[in-house]
């Protein structure tokens, strides 16, 4: 009786992550919107020469993604009129759950690459383009913005997509390794 009782849970354990990891599709495109405000602080070389680093804090929204919150860092440079910024964005959906980003912007031209994820996002990878829209800026050391974005993610598989599900002759399920 205990064995069953421990394999009954092991399967529901297992049933629940599978649950859990198909909430989104393995391999999809998204499109998406994501708004921000932080502050920076830099040094001002000369005219041509500014240098900063940031913190800010945002949303983002996709039909893929649901509501996201973010929170980024990342440092940025104005070189004889050329702009390029680089950072990392961790977004958090509603369970808590999180992937973390890396991105690299010249002008308002920017890409990004998923780097890591915990939860349901813990085997994504991808990445995608966008372009950033930026606002007049309220103070000194402020600003705002939105960025609209595109790309693509995958999951890499699951130990439940190498398995298959028999019924047997007694109604229970039997679940074996494919190929096995």
């Amino acid at each position: 009786m205990e064995v069953k009782k421990i394999l009954l849970v092991g399967l529901a354990s297992l049933w629940a992550t599978s649950v859990c990891a198909a909430e989104l599709p393995k391999k999809t495109s998204y499109q998406s919107i994501h708004c921000f405000a932080g502050e920076s602080a830099g040094i001002k070389h000369s005219d041509t020469h500014i240098v900063w680093s940031f913190h800010l804090r945002g949303t983002s929204r996709s039909k893929t993604f649901g509501l996201l919150s973010s929170q980024c860092v990342g440092s940025g440079s104005r070189v004889d009129n050329a702009t390029r910024v680089v950072g990392f964005c961790q977004f958090t959906d509603g369970d808590g759950e999180t992937f973390l980003g890396e991105f690299d912007r010249t002008g308002k031209n920017g890409k990004w690459t998923i780097l890591s994820g915990t939860g349901k996002f813990s085997s994504m990878k991808g990445g995608g383009t966008y372009v950033l829209t930026g606002y007049p800026r309220l103070a000194p050391g402020k600003f705002q913005g939105c960025a609209e974005g595109e790309g693509t993610y995958t999951f890499a598989a699951t130990m439940m997509d190498g398995m298959k599900t028999d019924k047997m002759k007694d109604g229970m399920k039997s679940t074996t390794m494919k190929g096995g």
